[in-house]
Parts: C-alpha cells; sequence; structure tokens
C-alpha cells in the first residue's frame, strides 16, 4: 500500500515473520520521524531502522491495528481543499512539486482510460 499524507509518503507491506504486523517503508527520514513521532504520542514505542542499500532508506515496525489507526487519523485530520497546496504549507515546495509529478504520472491512468 503506497500512502502520501501531509506527514508524508509511506509504502506499507506485510511483515515477513510478523503476521500482525506491517513493515512502514519510507524514502525520508523525516516521513519515518512524523510517523515516529505519532506512534510514541500514543504509547506505541516505534523503532525506526535505517536500511541504506535497500530500495527504501528507512522502515518502522507498526502493528496492523495500530497502522489502520494511523490511516484513520489521517483521514479525519483532512483540512484543506487541495492536497498538494497543504504539502507545500507543511512540507515545503520541493515535495509538493514531488508529489505533483506522481500525480501527473497517474494522471495517465485517467486519461489513457
Amino acid at each position: 500500500m503506497w500512502v502520501m499524507t501531509t506527514d508524508g509518503f509511506f509504502s506499507a507491506v506485510q511483515h515477513t515473520d510478523k503476521p500482525d504486523s506491517v513493515l512502514v517503508r519510507t524514502r525520508s527520514e523525516v516521513d519515518a520521524v512524523n510517523l515516529c513521532v505519532w506512534l510514541n504520542q500514543r504509547g506505541q514505542m516505534a523503532g525506526l531502522m535505517r536500511t541504506p542499500n535497500a530500495d527504501y532508506g528507512w522502515r518502522v515496525l507498526v502493528k496492523r491495528t495500530v497502522w489502520g489507526e494511523y490511516l484513520a487519523e489521517a483521514a479525519r485530520r483532512i483540512d484543506y481543499p487541495n492536497f498538494k497546496d497543504a504539502v507545500a504549507v507543511r512540507q515545503g515546495k520541493r515535495r509538493a512539486s514531488v508529489y505533483a509529478e506522481v500525480w501527473a504520472t497517474l494522471y495517465a491512468l485517467q486519461r489513457d482510460g
């Protein structure tokens, strides 16, 4: 699952050895830290793993139910009429530009039918 929020970009996959957990991977340390802060504020101790030789440079192990809570809260926190503009305010114009590139690439799915 790929998820873009105003906290960051995350790729969540099943942990191979822990069926009750997902491995949330990020390409930005800031994104991983944002997730860890959210987890720690809820009493969920999160360990940030640096994986410089992997396709995602940072990983956080999260209980599946807690990941669901994060997603639900991220949805409840939507307070903007334009996602890319909100990202620009909260994470900077460079990040918003990257997200706009993803938007443009995915737009081909709609355009091309």
